[in-house]
């Protein structure tokens, strides 16, 4: 099946795919796979968004739908006092992802799970590339399941394309506040900001 990685909990596994990149003056060093989504490069809006995303000192952080675990990775080694969680649904993102933090020496958490099914945390900050290939439901629940999993106050930092600026209108009506933070090419970084003061 096409886009495996975003349909079946557990797809077929292939060939060891290996990745270096340099992200904010380190050197990463990723394991890919077939069925992860962007397997055998690092995506450039998952890049973008590693490059621009905020970290504050002893954040909780989620990388929701984390694939093999760049965003959480990068954030834990930029902030290594940050609290970082990963999470996917994808069993072998999960697996790549533990994989990963393990070969780039960071200690995060990694969960299994369908958006916010199994995490019964709250977090300071959430960032995420979302799935938008899966449609825009999928997305609304990306953002609004997020909404309600941050602190207050709480930041959600996602890309986006020029493609899918319905992601404008769905920060302003789950968010508090909502901001274009970084924009290069088609590619977008948004921030949705949670400061407790939406009725």
């Amino acid at each position: 099946m096409k886009f495996q990685h975003y349909f079946v909990e557990s797809p077929e596994e292939g060939e060891l795919i290996t990745i270096k990149e340099t992200i904010r003056g380190h050197r990463f060093l990723f394991y890919s796979t077939s069925n992860i989504f962007s397997k055998d490069h690092v995506d450039p809006g998952t890049k973008l968004l590693a490059e621009t995303m905020v970290l504050f000192d002893e954040q909780k952080v989620l990388d929701l739908g984390c694939g093999y675990g760049v965003l959480g990775i990068v954030a834990k080694k930029v902030c290594p006092s940050c609290n970082i969680w990963l999470s996917d649904i994808n069993e072998l993102a999960v697996k790549y992802s533990k994989i990963n933090a393990k070969l780039n020496k960071v200690s995060v958490n990694v969960v299994k799970s369908n958006l916010f099914e199994n995490i019964n945390e709250k977090f300071d900050n959430i960032i995420t590339n979302p799935p938008f290939t899966a449609g825009k439901e999928l997305i609304k629940k990306f953002i609004l399941e997020s909404y309600e999993h941050l602190n207050s106050p709480g930041l959600l930092q996602l890309v986006s394309t020029k493609k899918f600026r319905y992601v404008e209108t769905l920060l302003k009506r789950y968010f508090d506040d909502f901001d274009l933070m970084f924009k290069q090419g088609d590619y977008l970084i948004y921030v949705g900001i949670k400061s407790g003061s939406k009725k």
